[in-house]
């Protein structure tokens, strides 16, 4: 193709003018989902159905374009509604009429999404295979499902598909599908090519593309391969772009498998690990800043793409863990993310390093989750306004740790013990005070379940399947029994307030059914059922109560198991056992 500067439709563009296209490294994968599917459809369906169809033609919009190489056209500005335009005729093609005369509309849309045997589009590397399977087996009709699982890009394309089929067959009107096709394919656009590659990556990562925004981690993708074509000699820019784009290729595969963390959480909280701590929250001005200083070249890229790549893939290691690893299943548990994360990142590149065997380096990683689990758990107990990431507190640790645990250790009790609102003394007042409503009740609950299990009380193996950890128990019920033997306090006495029953110490785990079963009964049937349920917490409260004739849970109940729970969870969760 000569001119690439054009304006015509669709059908002109690929199939009449024979162009093939192909989406450079440095672009996205496809990100449209449900939200831009819908609006493509309904955009669509308002043109085919306008009065107006006939002589006025839909708008597709402006392709930026890389001129052509290899025989395929780059496509900088527009691949997500060219690869969605895709999409949705493979939908309509696997069910157009075909049988031993294909109907014109049928070969007009394979025509359009294929020349010959090859895609009129090739998708990044990655997941062009599960691309080109879809129109494959769209156009031959088949409705086998495709797996799509290696990456998000991959799932979202299949899901199209499934999408747009199932939009079809809501369409009443039969000759709505033809009308629909006839839309897209004859759809206007515009195009504008550049000659420079390197000037066709700068002007992707300055394009926010319609639809759905980059992610910081596409954004960096795109500017490090920028970056690549600006400082580097023209003979040595493939294979850099190539191992950035193999790099980046792996971080979003990874990506697929990490719950309850963007890619850009991963991001960032590797940045904070090993440039910069803490403080430095917006990686892209942080790297750009650094190469405008002439302090990233790269060589810089290529460390920090590699150590990405490796990070992403610890995450997914770490979490899969937990099945194996008590203390990396307790910090799994908490939520103080932006806090751990990067204190387990910068250990895990500091400690692979040193360890001589990888199990030896995972039993390094589960003792290091052990001292950040305590440290998490403080930080959910005691909710502060104070930023514990500052510059002179944590901050300050992340930086300066090695991968010394030891070492870790003596310096965040320290440091916990110097910083006020953290300190021992608004620890324990935290713990004395723990009731219903605060989300760490369960967890201590569990915590000290585990630990009473550890102590030789015997319990079903499968104490752990049958807990509910959504649910708590209050032993002595919000709402009286008024029965008169029911074995509870007075409800109508000063000292047998809703905040006592709302206490730790009036709380338990609950195992599923077992709640809706015993409601607010009173306290010796309660008592009987928890002597047969699978929990050690419930055989504790039963063994306090063996010798007693009539069993009473008041407020001195109360107060006593909770101060024996205070007592086991400030041991629990310090530093030292002093």
């Amino acid at each position: 193709m000569s001119d690439l500067n054009l304006t015509c439709t669709l059908q002109e563009l690929l199939v009449q003018r024979d162009t093939r296209f192909r989406i450079p490294s440095y672009q996205r994968a496809y990100a449209w989902d449900q939200k831009n599917w819908t609006v493509f459809v309904e955009d669509l369906l308002e043109q085919a159905t306008s009065v107006h169809a006939e002589r006025k033609s839909y708008y597709l919009g402006h392709f930026l374009l890389e001129e052509e190489r290899e025989g395929r056209v780059g496509l900088i500005d527009g691949q997500q509604r060219l690869t969605t335009a895709m999409l949705f005729c493979a939908a309509a093609i696997s069910v157009l009429p075909r049988d031993e005369h294909p109907t014109s509309s049928y070969q007009a849309v394979r025509a359009f999404l294929k020349r010959g045997e090859s895609p009129r589009l090739e998708v990044v590397d990655y997941d062009h295979q599960v691309f080109n399977s879809l129109l494959e087996r769209a156009i031959r009709q088949e409705r086998r499902v495709i797996d799509g699982r290696a990456t998000n890009a991959q799932g979202r394309m299949v899901r199209a598909v499934e999408f747009f089929r199932e939009w079809l067959k809501e369409q009443q009107d039969p000759q709505q599908l033809e009308r629909l096709l006839k839309s897209l394919l004859g759809a206007q656009i515009t195009t504008y090519a550049v000659k420079d590659p390197m000037q066709a990556a700068q002007l992707f990562e300055l394009q926010n593309d319609r639809g759905k925004q980059l992610t910081e981690v596409e954004k960096l993708k795109s500017y490090f391969i920028y970056q690549l074509y600006l400082q580097l000699a023209p003979e040595d820019v493939p294979e850099a772009v190539k191992g950035v784009h193999k790099c980046f290729e792996h971080i979003y595969k990874c990506a697929l498998n990490i719950k309850a963390l963007s890619e850009d959480d991963v991001l960032r909280y590797f940045h904070y690990s090993l440039y910069g701590g803490y403080n430095i929250d917006n990686v892209m001005p942080s790297i750009r800043g650094q190469v405008k200083e002439r302090q990233f070249g790269p060589s810089d890229i290529k460390t920090f793409s590699e150590q990405l790549s490796a990070a992403f893939e610890f995450v997914v290691q770490y979490q899969a863990a937990g099945a194996r690893y008590s203390s990396i299943s307790n910090l799994l548990m908490l939520r103080s993310y932006a806090v751990v994360y990067p204190l387990l990142l910068r250990g895990y590149f500091k400690l692979r390093d040193t360890a001589s065997t990888d199990t030896e380096m995972w039993q390094q990683i589960n003792r290091l989750s052990g001292l950040l689990e305590k440290l998490a758990f403080r930080l959910e107990l005691i909710s502060s306004r104070a930023r514990i990431t500052d510059r002179w507190r944590l901050d300050a640790l992340l930086n300066g740790f090695e991968g010394d645990l030891q070492e870790l250790e003596v310096t965040l009790e320290n440091a916990l013990n110097e910083w006020w609102y953290w300190r021992s003394d608004e620890f324990e007042g935290h713990l004395a005070g723990l009731s219903y409503g605060h989300p760490l009740c369960t967890y201590v609950l569990w915590q000290y379940e585990l630990s009473l299990q550890h102590r030789g009380y015997a319990v079903a193996a499968a104490a752990v399947s049958d807990v509910n950890l959504n649910e708590l128990e209050h032993i002595a019920p919000q709402s009286e029994n008024k029965e008169r033997n029911a074995g509870y306090g007075r409800y109508t006495e000063v000292k047998f307030t809703e905040e006592h029953r709302n206490l730790l110490g009036n709380l338990t785990l609950i195992t599923r059914n077992h709640n809706a079963i015993i409601g607010k009964g009173p306290f010796s049937v309660k008592l009987k059922s928890y002597d047969e349920t699978p929990l050690a917490q419930h055989k504790e409260i039963v063994k306090a109560f063996q010798k007693v004739d009539n069993p009473r849970w008041d407020v001195v109940a109360i107060l006593a198991r909770q101060e024996r729970l205070v007592t086991w969870a400030k041991k629990r969760w310090s530093f030292s056992e002093n």
